[in-house]
């Protein structure tokens, strides 16, 4: 899977990779199936597709007592999760951008993360930050239920002397095990 960025350089929206190196490169190998409308789609409706990114899948966990944590780190960023047994069954989580799409924000990032099923019981939301911030919250859980985690951030940014705006989209599927029976 490839780490795709939406970005608007100049006023003109494109979708971008990051390499292994760290640089931006425009439309590489980005697939129908990584925008939020693919073309078949949008062209069955007589509209054209989005230039909108999906979110970048981080995987899926079940967190237990004998495997207790997670990481994931691509081109735009790394991704953690750590279960703390107890009576709340809290995960705690993190996201960091990566230092080569560091490189290019010009300005101030804001968060905001979301679970589903939620009910408000777990959210974040910062802005404005640094670049290189820790973005950090944990979520209370119900045993053997299924989560969704979106993450949104957005940001100024500069290439090669043309400002634009960015945004990464991510989700994380996980749930946390009663029993400690799952790996």
């Amino acid at each position: 899977m490839i780490s795709v960025l939406e970005l608007t350089i100049d006023g003109q929206p494109g979708i971008y990779s990051l390499d292994d190196d760290g640089s931006l490169v425009q439309g590489a190998d980005i697939q129908a199936s990584d925008c939020k409308e693919p073309v078949e789609a949008a062209a069955a409706k007589g509209t054209e597709a989005t230039a909108a990114v999906a979110p970048t899948p981080l995987g899926t966990k079940i967190f237990t007592v004998q495997s207790p944590t997670y990481s994931k780190s691509d081109t735009q960023g790394s991704f953690t999760g750590q279960f703390t047994p107890g009576q709340a069954h809290k995960v705690a989580f993190s996201y960091r951008i990566s230092a080569a799409l560091q490189a290019i924000i010009s300005g101030s990032v804001y968060e905001s993360v979301t679970r589903t099923p939620g009910k408000g019981s777990c959210y974040d939301i910062h802005g404005p930050v640094a670049k290189n911030y820790l973005f950090h919250w944990s979520c209370g859980n119900k045993l053997d239920k299924k989560y969704v985690l979106d993450g949104s951030l957005s940001f100024p940014v500069n290439v090669g002397g043309n400002p634009g705006t960015g945004q990464i989209l991510w989700r994380f599927n996980y749930e946390v095990a009663g029993g400690g029976s799952h790996g």
